[in-house]
This record gives C-alpha cells, structure tokens and sequence, in this order.
C-alpha cells in the first residue's frame, strides 16, 4: 500500500512538472504576441499570468492546443465585453428599463434562487443553485430570455470568480428538489443546462473543484 502511495504521489509530482513546463512555454508564445498578452493580463486580473495559462494547458493534449482555446476565450471576451459585464450591479444584467429589469430580476431569483452559502473545508467559496423549480415559459413572460439568463450565469460567474481574486477554484452545490418529469423532459431546461455547462467548461477550465448534485428526483437518471 505504502509503495503504491509512494508511487501516485510521484506520478502527480511529475504530472505538475510536465503541465508547469507547458504553462511556461504557453506563456512564451503569449508574450510573443503582444495583443494577446494584453487581453490575457486583462482577464486574470490577480491571476499570476502562469497560473492562467496552466489552466487553459492542463485541458488541452498541447500547448499549441491551448493557445488556439486560449485565444479562442480571450476574443469570446474581448467580443462579449465580459470586463464590462462583471462591474454591472446584477439589475443591469436583466435590461435598462428600471421597473421591467426588477420584474425580470424578481422572476429570476424565484425560479431559480442562488446565492454564495460560505466556503468549503479547503477555503473555496461554494455557489449554491436551485433548479428544481426552473420554467422558462413563466421566465420568458416576465421577460427573462434564454440569452438574458445564459448572460446572468456569465455575470455570476465572474462575481464568483472575482470573490476568490480570481485564483484558485470553486464548489457549486445544484439542487434538484422539486425537479418535474415535465421540466427535465422539456427542450429549454435541457438546452439550458447543457449550455451553461459546456460554457463554464470552455471558459473556466480547472475552475471547479467539486460538483454535488443534492435531491435528485428517482426519474432523474432515466429522463436525462
């Protein structure tokens, strides 16, 4: 057992190594383009710029690969206007108009209630999420798109980002109590789900440290 021990620690030691060296070289050819070494020190805030770059190595199968990915989320950036996006008071994310925005705001935060519940054993902060109760019909009435509620995940991940200076990782707790057969075997929740999560992965890789899915329903497995 103490052999086998001794040898998966080796294993990740060398593993780190070989992604740092990757980091470093990813890091040559980020400064080897200053365009791009000006939206990368943009976007990792208080990120030192190697961590940031292993990130976008650690999963990818080069470093030729991620500097294609990285540049791919630098522009997805650059584009989206998300520096702008994360300094928004969360009203602002849902429209202009003052009274339609809180309405939206409102419906939102009912239909699907979240919100920071501290931090994890190791320090991380944890993003709580009840989804149980989502219905985007009743959504879209109040005035929240799925493009508007796909954008408000954006801007809550850069606050949750932002709550921990942009360094290190996250847990997120997705809570399903409530959850009908109906809504899971609607297109828009599964749409929606599946979009939030290939997003976050593209452009939060190595971000999340841990995912718990709490109250799953029985039919869960089986519908999804």
């Amino acid at each position: 057992m103490a052999q086998q021990q001794a040898a998966a620690s080796a294993a990740g030691r060398s593993q780190r190594s070989s992604r740092l060296d990757e980091g470093v070289e990813l890091v040559s050819l980020l400064r080897a383009n200053p365009s791009m070494l000006a939206m990368a020190n943009r976007a990792r805030h208080d990120e030192p710029l190697l961590e940031f770059a292993a990130r976008f190595v650690a999963v990818e199968s080069s470093v030729s690969r991620a500097y294609k990915r990285l540049g791919a989320h630098l522009e997805y950036r650059r584009q989206h206007k998300i520096e702008d996006l994360a300094q928004l008071p969360a009203e602002l994310v849902f429209g202009n108009d003052g009274p339609k925005a809180q309405a939206a705001q409102a419906a939102y935060n009912k239909l699907l209630p979240h919100g920071l519940l501290g931090r994890d054993h190791g320090g991380r902060p944890i993003l709580y999420k009840h989804c149980g109760h989502a219905n985007f019909a009743q959504l879209d009435r109040a005035g929240v798109s799925f493009a508007m509620a796909a954008r408000y995940n954006e801007w809550l991940t850069e606050r949750l980002a932002a709550n921990m200076h942009h360094r290190g990782q996250w847990t997120v707790i997705i809570d399903l109590k409530g959850l009908s057969f109906a809504t899971v075997a609607s297109v828009k929740w599964m749409v929606y789900v599946q979009t939030l999560a290939s997003h976050d992965a593209l452009h939060y890789p190595e971000r999340l440290h841990q995912l718990y899915v709490v109250n799953v329903p029985s039919f869960f497995a089986r519908a999804w």
